[in-house]
């Protein structure tokens, strides 16, 4: 049986499907929620091993239900606590958490409060958005929603362009040309 809390990592790298797809394989959920340990071990992580310059370090916390210590049946106040002071700390360490709630809701308060923590929300401020997903199409939209808040595909030019001419403008990425107008913009 795995370890609780079971860490289990794969070297973080573009068009890494597969080695994480195999790791989810062989160490599926076990019951136990332990998210405080889990967020410690990931800021750890990114201590250790900082991600390339010009690539945000994000957490995406994904769970289906409250925090609890291994092998517990239900969640306390303490561990909850904990889940949001683990958030904050990896705020404080420039290291943003996105909380991601799948298949079932969670306690509406908890929820508002670890997304506050994750993104470094402070009395007075709009509280940070908790994503939830139920079904495919809402999990793409939220997953689309954190990236795009995440990472800028915003672009700065040095040279002049007339505005009304972007449509006759072309863009190329990864040798694909994009479309004016859905693909990319003229700002």
């Amino acid at each position: 049986s795995d370890q609780c809390p079971g860490i289990f990592m794969t070297p973080r790298a573009l068009n890494n499907l597969k080695p994480i797809s195999d790791l989810i394989a062989m160490h599926g959920p076990g019951g136990s929620t332990p998210t405080s340990q889990a967020i410690d071990a990931v800021v750890k992580d990114f201590m250790m091993n900082p991600p390339p310059k010009g690539s945000p370090p994000v957490i995406l916390l994904s769970t289906d239900g409250l925090p609890n210590a291994c092998g517990a049946n239900g969640t306390t106040p303490a561990d909850q606590t904990a889940t949001i002071n683990s958030a904050k700390a990896a705020f404080a360490q420039g290291i943003r958490v996105f909380l991601l709630v799948v298949g079932k809701q969670i306690d509406a308060t908890f929820q508002k409060n670890l997304a506050n923590a994750g993104q470094g929300v402070v009395a007075g401020q709009p509280d940070a958005k908790a994503y939830t997903a139920s079904d495919p199409g809402s999990l793409a939209t939220a997953l689309n929603d954190i990236i795009g808040g995440v990472l800028s595909c915003d672009l700065t030019l040095t040279g002049q362009v007339d505005p009304t001419e972007g449509q006759n403008g072309t863009v190329t990425l990864n040798n694909m040309t994009l479309n004016y107008g859905t693909d990319w913009t003229l700002d």
